[in-house]
């Protein structure tokens, strides 16, 4: 009865890839136009037929998957499950694959294995295949599904339910029939890479890695390839810390190069050790490296010998990361620090956002949202303090514990000589608006001082009401800033109102001008976006949508009071990745110069 059972789904899996096959001949984007699939099928002497009565509940069968099969793996397991019992009536048990060392494992016990489970049946079944690849059918007792990946998977199971479900509705009487000599496979043909070798050594059963001591793109990056590797590529390798990785003969390892200087946008690769090793000093020179490799490097069949290497110059930047407009350069970023962390997990946009600032380089950083999410795990502040940047002193009143508002700059280019901090009394009770400024002198003796600010932000009346006051606020601490050290000051941050709302024409008649309208250079366009997406699966943000309308509808603002002494050169709304990746707001660049006296 048992080896019934498995003749029934080894025919049934038989039918439904000649259907697989049949309906899955339309192309895939991008380069593979190639269907890929090859079928081979063959069958030995029919041996007497058997049958398995599915009602008999004296049989219990389990469909096992592997220990570390991803959500998405165990999900597409558990849908074969309720399919198989919507068919037949019975229970199928979902449970991960617990056999280690000969452990809770009877070989005459009827099990569908699915995947790469630790199993030998599984073992045997999965030698030589790659990710698109699956082979299906019965080894010993065993009902085997061998493939790396849930679409592999669901290739499998998705047509046989088809077929069960077909040969059911048509006689619900029938038994199907079928040989323990049946096998199939499907072996897909349309991989970018026909082979890999590292050092003479074949990739598969090799890693990818990344430094975890270095920027974070080095692992984001790696994440990356490790998806296009398993994709396009055709070899499933798991992506590991350097420090965590088990011991192989090959890897593909990103690493990070020291920062700084004319060149640091551009790329190294090389071999060494058995390793395709890849190094950047930034998120744009990782960005580069990855679109030669994935692009030009890795296609066909490739072998990489020991001592091979490769230097790339970095093109895909803005020029504003490698030349400025004016001598000063400011940042105003709301970057989403008050948030729900299991939603948007913070340490990863703490590292993109500071990556991002620190390649921008600015002399003075102003942010908003800056919570304790941002300042412990992968801080955002210990990123940028290790870059060279101090936080401004802000003594804050009794009963607050965050400054969400921080001010940082480089302390090898300015002098802090005053400072302070705002909370604003606006009805809200939100302690998370305020204000927080520094003032500065330049090593030529100039003084300038800025401001980074937080408004109110619901929408309703008290909203607005409290908006108001705000404004009116800083417009107060700007003049006294302004009377005491006869200086320009420019503000800026999350204002969450637009250049037609009630608070901005505050602003404005208090003595501000919008450094929009006044700028060389500036960028006509909203600040603020869609949250990014997380996804769980490759554990990075990939998920983002650029900002759309004009700076009309921006609610991220850089004004400056007394600013007559100044020439403004660049206003810039920054919408790199890491930018959209890591927050709902919109950096924005001001470059500017101290007029001569």
């Amino acid at each position: 009865m048992k080896t019934d059972f498995l003749k029934t789904l080894l025919l049934m899996l038989l039918v439904s890839a000649l259907a697989v096959c049949a309906v899955s001949c339309g192309t895939e984007s991008g380069e593979d136009t190639d269907t890929g699939l090859t079928q081979e099928n063959t069958t030995g002497e029919p041996a007497e037929p058997l049958s398995f009565d599915f009602s008999d509940n004296n049989v219990s069968i389990q469909i096992i998957y592997p220990l570390d099969a991803n959500e998405e793996f165990v999900k597409a397991c558990h849908s074969l499950a309720r399919s198989l019992k919507n068919i037949t009536g019975k229970t199928f048990e979902v449970t991960p694959d617990y056999y280690i060392g000969g452990r809770q494992y009877d070989p005459d016990k009827p099990e569908i294995l699915v995947g790469l489970t630790n199993r030998p049946e599984s073992e045997t079944a999965a030698a030589g295949l790659r990710t698109r690849d699956y082979t299906a059918g019965i080894s010993g007792k065993k009902f085997v599904i061998a493939a790396q990946t849930v679409s592999a998977v669901n290739g499998a199971t998705g047509a046989l339910i088809s077929v069960l479900t077909r040969n059911r509705s048509a006689d619900e009487n029938s038994k199907s029939v079928f040989y323990e000599t049946d096998n199939i496979s499907f072996i897909y043909s349309g991989y970018r890479l026909t082979s890999l070798k590292i050092g003479g050594k074949d990739v598969a059963g090799g890693y990818v890695g990344f430094s975890p001591d270095g920027l974070y793109s080095a692992e984001r990056y790696a994440r990356i390839f490790g998806q296009w590797m398993t994709e396009k590529g055709g070899y499933g390798l798991p992506v590991y810390s350097t420090k965590r990785a088990p011991e192989s003969d090959t890897a593909i390892v990103f690493e990070s190069l020291p920062a700084g200087g004319t060149e640091k946008h551009d790329f190294e690769i090389s071999v060494n050790g058995g390793k395709l090793i890849l190094k950047a000093s930034c998120v744009h020179g990782f960005e580069d490296a990855y679109t030669y490799v994935t692009g030009t490097l890795l296609k066909g069949d490739v072998s990489l010998e020991e001592g091979f290497t490769y230097s790339g110059k970095g093109t895909v930047f803005d020029d504003y990361y490698d030349v400025r407009d004016g001598e000063y350069r400011i940042i105003f970023n709301n970057i989403l620090g008050n948030c729900d962390t299991s939603t948007y997990p913070t340490d990863t946009r703490n590292m993109m956002i500071s990556e991002l600032h620190v390649e921008a380089l600015p002399d003075v950083v102003c942010l908003q949202e800056c919570s304790a999410n941002s300042r412990t795990g992968r801080s955002y502040i210990r990123a940028m303090k290790d870059a060279g940047f101090d936080e401004v002193t802000a003594e804050m009143p009794s009963g607050y514990t965050v400054n969400y508002t921080p001010v940082l700059y480089r302390k090898d280019v300015l002098e802090l000589v005053d400072s302070g901090y705002l909370p604003y009394s606006d009805g809200a009770g939100d302690k998370s608006k305020s204000a927080s400024w520094g003032v500065f002198k330049t090593k030529n003796g100039e003084l300038f001082a800025v401001v980074s600010t937080h408004f109110a932000y619901k929408s309703d009346t008290s909203g607005q009401a409290a908006r108001l006051k705000d404004a009116e606020q800083i417009s107060g601490l700007a003049k006294n800033i302004v009377a005491k050290h006869s200086c320009p000051v420019i503000i800026g941050g999350d204002l969450n109102c637009n250049i037609s709302s009630d608070p901005y024409k505050i602003l404005k008649d208090s003595g501000f001008t919008d450094i929009y309208d006044v700028a060389k250079k500036a960028t006509n366009t909203r600040t603020h976006h869609s949250y990014p997406e997380f996804n769980t699966l490759l554990g990075i943000y990939d998920g983002m949508t650029p900002p759309s309308g004009a700076y009309s509808a921006a609610i991220d603002h850089a004004l400056v009071m007394q600013g007559d002494g100044l020439e403004f050169a660049r206003f810039e709304v920054v919408t790199d990745d890491y930018a959209l990746l890591s927050t709902d707001h919109c950096p924005i660049i001001v470059d500017f110069n101290i007029k001569a006296k």
